[in-house]
């Protein structure tokens, strides 16, 4: 009868919300000085503090995010992405996208990391090409007739982070990217900077919600450029 009764009880039991691994390992919050993350990072600004998550031995979590780039153009001004630098201002791995915190606020081995072969530096020129594709321009790659001679774009990430706030009842997470660009074009021939940004909020951090708010936030990075690319 026991075994019968746990067994209906499984059966019928509701099914469960997926949480993401960072949740599941969650033990206790830390203020970290933002200083840690760079200057300007995190929602409080710069001195005050940010909140990371603080667990013990956590393996580090792989998010999926990608960005596909529509086809050239079959007219517009050529233009190349030269290179994309990943300046943000800690020690990080260039696939990593939020990191988490011990309980003594030093950065721990549990990352939030792109796909294994996709980095910051990658994602970001991807979301480059489709803004000056869908603009218009004609975005060469390396071995494309023309490429040597097309405007040269350069970048570099200043931002591309995601973390969450806690609060009595609901947790926030939040998406920030700022990306200065240089170009022999219009708008950035002096140099300018895009910003994308999102956020959510829920009962508990979930794998999908980490997705959407990195989805939102990227969307918003090539919205915003496209925006400035086609006010020039």
């Amino acid at each position: 009868m026991l075994r019968g009764g746990a067994m209906n009880l499984r059966k019928h039991s509701r099914p469960r919300r997926r949480v993401s691994g960072l949740a599941a390992c969650l033990l206790m919050f830390v203020f970290l000085p933002v200083g840690e993350l760079g200057s300007g990072f995190g929602p409080f600004g710069p001195g005050l503090g940010g909140v990371r998550l603080g667990k013990f031995g956590c393996a580090s979590t792989a998010i999926s995010l990608r960005v596909l780039p529509p086809a050239n153009p079959t007219s517009g001004a050529p233009v190349k992405i030269a290179q994309v630098n990943d300046r943000r201002a800690f020690p990080v791995n260039p696939r990593t996208i939020a990191r988490e915190g011990n309980v003594f606020g030093k950065a721990a081995s549990g990352d939030i990391l792109l796909p294994e072969g996709q980095t910051v530096p990658q994602l970001v020129g991807d979301a480059l090409t489709r803004a000056f594709r869908e603009s218009g321009y004609r975005v060469l790659l390396p071995g494309d007739s023309g490429y040597e001679e097309a405007s040269a774009i350069t970048a570099d990430v200043d931002q591309f982070w995601t973390w969450f706030t806690p609060s009595w009842w609901t947790i926030m997470v939040e998406f920030r990217a700022d990306v200065r660009i240089q170009g022999e074009i219009g708008p950035f021939q002096n140099g300018g900077s895009i910003q994308g940004s999102a956020r959510e909020s829920g009962m508990v951090a979930t794998s999908d919600m980490w997705n959407s708010v990195m989805d939102q936030g990227v969307e918003d990075l090539i919205r915003n450029l496209r925006a400035t690319l086609e006010n020039r």
